[in-house]
């Protein structure tokens, strides 16, 4: 392959076009939101719930990290779609 060919195809052969630039730093700007959501709501569980120690500790090891993730995630798939849809 030249090098005319190479810089415009992508590893298998398809030919693309720059579009505009992802906005990732709203994804993680949503990933440190979605944290400190977890570890505000995580505060206020070990501190005034009154739930059952069994509870507090299912839910701080499994249930906020699985949420935090599923919120970050959620919006990212969002920011994902508009970008997307921005450039059919």
């Amino acid at each position: 392959m030249s090098d005319d060919q190479s810089s415009t195809l992508t590893l298998v052969g398809r030919a693309e076009t720059l579009g505009k630039k992802y906005p990732s730093w709203i994804e993680k700007a949503i990933l440190i939101l979605g944290i400190a959501i977890a570890i505000i709501f995580g505060d206020w569980m070990w501190q005034s719930s009154g739930w059952p120690k069994s509870l507090l500790w299912l839910t701080s090891i499994c249930l906020l990290p699985l949420f935090a993730t599923l919120f970050t995630d959620l919006f990212s798939r969002i920011i994902y779609y508009i970008h997307s849809s921005n450039h059919k």
